[in-house]
């Protein structure tokens, strides 16, 4: 049995979870699938959310007799002595009065703040920027909270569209790559060993090569979880960062009709002649010319 809650999001995806699933009430759907349909189902759901909640709740073999999966939802899940439970945020504290603390001279950090300004490039209340730079990153699978990041990359771009310079690397990582993440991408745990480095270090360099910049990606929510995840476990000040997602771009398009927004289905379309790779540095690159081909139309 599987039972899945979605909460804003899209019409689409309401029925496209319907051909597998039934709607029992608005956003609550349940049926019996296999675990393989299951998870490919979870997938489509993550990608397609845009900024919607989900929860997909399914029968397991385990002490509870089931598992559960969260997309962008506050409650987080918690294990609890071996319970695996969901587990509720405390609501912020208010203060009354806050006291003005005296300066001390010193600046306080930057918040780590990811400012989405796709709407305002549409609505154009912001022009194209002059440079931008397009990420893309690999992981060990979809939940940031679990997952691993084994790859990321950077590219630079100018004014002209046109590529200044690029930052990519391997990372390396405890646990093994899962295999269906290992036919997909083509790194193993013996690249990672022989090529890869430490995750602190990795992120370090990449936000030294960010600098300022608007980043651009094709479902750059998921990447940025995973960096921001990345930079609070390793205490590191990701800072304000502004991004354009090109999947919002593209469906903002009202003379563009396609099945789906995946990348490799977008740039087909757009009659771009490369194929997604599964690699960061050469999807970051096709994302770029995604995102200045939307920018012709």
């Amino acid at each position: 049995m599987v039972v899945v809650t979605i909460s804003k999001c899209s019409p689409r995806l309401r029925g496209d979870i319907s051909k597998w699933l039934m709607e029992i009430s608005t956003g609550v759907y349940v049926g019996r699938i296999n675990a393989r349909v299951r998870e490919q189902l979870w997938e489509r759901i993550c990608e397609h959310s845009d900024c919607g909640e989900a929860i997909m709740v399914f029968s397991a073999k385990n002490e509870q007799g089931f598992s559960f999966y969260v997309h962008n939802v506050e409650w987080k899940p918690t294990d609890y002595d071996g319970i695996m439970l969901l587990k509720r945020p405390l609501p912020p504290k208010v203060e009354k009065a806050p006291r003005k603390k005296r300066s001390s001279g010193k600046q306080k950090s930057t918040k780590n703040v990811i400012q989405d300004v796709t709407k305002d490039l549409v609505e154009q209340k912001i022009g194209i920027p002059k440079s931008f730079v397009a990420i893309d990153i690999e992981t060990t699978g979809l939940k940031s909270e679990e997952d691993q990041i084994i790859e990321l990359a950077a590219i630079r771009y100018n004014e002209k569209g046109e590529q200044v310079e690029h930052f990519t690397t391997l990372i390396k990582i405890e646990k093994s790559i899962p295999l269906n993440i290992v036919e997909l991408t083509g790194i193993t745990d013996e690249l990672l060993k022989n090529e890869g480095i430490e995750l602190k270090e990795a992120i370090g360099k990449l936000l030294e090569f960010l600098q300022q910049d608007i980043l651009v990606g094709h479902y750059i929510g998921f990447d940025m979880r995973f960096i921001k995840k990345a930079c609070k476990d390793l205490q590191l000040e990701l800072g304000e960062r502004k991004v354009i997602d090109t999947v919002s771009y593209a469906k903002n398009k009202s003379n563009l009709a396609v099945i789906n927004y995946r990348l490799e289905t977008l740039v087909q379309e757009l009659g771009i002649s490369e194929k997604q790779q599964h690699r960061a540095l050469p999807d970051a690159e096709l994302a770029a010319k995604l995102f200045i081909k939307l920018n012709e139309i």
